[in-house]
């Protein structure tokens, strides 16, 4: 059980950057910046997940409410960055 459970865990990475390939083929128009960075924020790469939030919100996206409390961004939860963009979408951090 032991050797399924580290072969999931390793796999991980590769199902993550195989539907952050997918969403990024999207057309421009149905592309969701919020999925992106919640790909990215799983794969620890912070700068790129605050790169496609700043255009989820610009972008308008009516599912940035729940970036207080969505889990796939745990990882970014203790940086400042995240705070501001909670206090820009009157979230309170």
């Amino acid at each position: 059980k032991q050797r399924n459970e580290l072969s999931a865990e390793s796999a991980w990475p590769g199902i993550l950057r195989f539907r952050l390939a997918i969403e990024k083929h999207k057309t421009r128009s149905t592309i969701s910046h919020r999925k992106l960075a919640a790909l990215y924020a799983q794969l620890g790469e912070k700068d790129e997940a605050f790169s496609e939030l700043k255009a989820a919100i610009d972008q308008r996206d009516p599912f940035v409410i729940w970036l207080k409390i969505e889990p796939q961004f745990d990882s970014l939860r203790s940086e400042p960055e995240y705070r501001e963009l909670l206090m820009e979408l009157n979230l309170t951090p």
